[in-house]
């Protein structure tokens, strides 16, 4: 369907991922959707979509819990997407690697890094807590390779 959009529509279309994903985290974290941002990724991919205004979001995510529960997940639930993006629907290898090589770079980036660390030593949550500190390891080790 991209390849068929002209210019404006591309740039539309590109828009909307990306304030989809700005706006799903920047929600308050008890709100129930439909979907979550992880899904974003998926639908934007399986559509045939250009991803990088979503991982332009992610890359500079608002620091919001609902950002924190979102690197957590994509990092401990998540790794057949971000290790070889294998785990994406029906999406070329070409776009497999794309998403790939851009998620380990957001992963392994000082801003999230950061984050999880942030997280990790928070008070609070225990549980939270424990998530986010492997997470932070598995980040740290990606910065590292």
């Amino acid at each position: 369907m991209w390849e068929k959009l002209d210019d404006r529509e591309r740039g539309a279309v590109g828009f909307y991922l990306s304030e989809l994903m700005l706006w799903r985290l920047t929600d308050h974290p008890t709100t129930k959707w439909d979907y979550d941002p992880i899904e974003i990724l998926e639908m934007a991919a399986s559509g045939g979509f250009n991803l990088d205004p979503i991982f332009d979001v992610l890359a500079d995510p608002p620091n919001t819990e609902t950002t924190m529960e979102m690197v957590i997940d994509l990092i401990l639930n998540h790794a057949d997407i971000w290790r070889d993006g294998k785990g994406l629907y029906e999406a070329s290898d070409g776009l497999s690697q794309h998403v790939s090589r851009r998620l380990r770079n957001i992963i392994s980036s000082s801003t999230i890094v950061g984050l999880l660390e942030r997280a990790a030593l928070a008070d609070g949550e225990t549980g939270r807590a424990e998530r986010a500190s492997l997470a932070h390891q598995i980040a740290e080790y990606e910065a590292r390779r």
